[in-house]
C-alpha cells in the first residue's frame, strides 16, 4: 500500500469519526425539541425535557 491511499483510508475514518460526534452532539437536543410536543403534557414535564438537555446545550452551542 503507498502512503496516498494510507492517508485516504485515515482521512476518511478521521473524518467519519468527527461527523459522527456531530450527529451525536446536535441529535440530543434537536431530539428533545422533537419530542417535546410528546412528552411534555403538563408544564413541568416540558420544564424537566429542557433541563435535562440545558447543560449540553450550553457547552455546546454558546
Amino acid at each position: 500500500m503507498d502512503m496516498y491511499t494510507v492517508f485516504q483510508m485515515v482521512w476518511w475514518m478521521l473524518l467519519g469519526v468527527l461527523l459522527s460526534g456531530l450527529a451525536v452532539m446536535v441529535g440530543m437536543d434537536m431530539g428533545v425539541g422533537t419530542i417535546l410536543r410528546y412528552v411534555g403534557r403538563s408544564d413541568l414535564e416540558r420544564r424537566v425535557a429542557l433541563n435535562i438537555v440545558g447543560p449540553h446545550w450550553e457547552g455546546n452551542q454558546v
